[in-house]
């Protein structure tokens, strides 16, 4: 039950930051906390989404938002900057924003 309770306390703070914010946006966010500067190609392959999948997250979560134009803006929690070694390739990274809601999350799962 307090592990339901603390579950529950993530699916808050993530419904208060953003009212739909989808798993996939989340799976993504978390795996640039866990491990800055991949690709996203890496991100996909180590959380199991499609590329086309994690582009949408990045584009969501990153500042231009939907690249079609049909949504918001971006959230500004992610950047996405290019690969100084490979020009084709996107590295994905934090911004404070985002760091401060992972941190949120975190704190969340310590409550006991």
């Amino acid at each position: 039950m307090k592990n339901t309770q603390r579950l529950m306390g993530v699916a808050r703070v993530c419904i208060a930051v953003h009212r739909q914010l989808h798993m996939t946006q989340l799976l993504t966010l978390l795996a640039v906390a866990e491990k800055p500067g991949r690709t996203q190609t890496e991100i996909a392959q180590d959380v199991g989404l499609t590329l086309a999948a994690v582009s949408r997250a990045v584009d969501v979560l990153g500042t231009s938002g939907r690249k079609d134009k049909k949504g918001a803006p971006g959230l500004g929690w992610i950047e996405a900057v290019a690969d100084p070694g490979d020009d084709r390739n996107l590295l994905v990274f934090l911004l404070p924003k985002g760091r401060a809601l992972v941190r949120e999350l975190e704190a969340q799962l310590g409550k006991g």
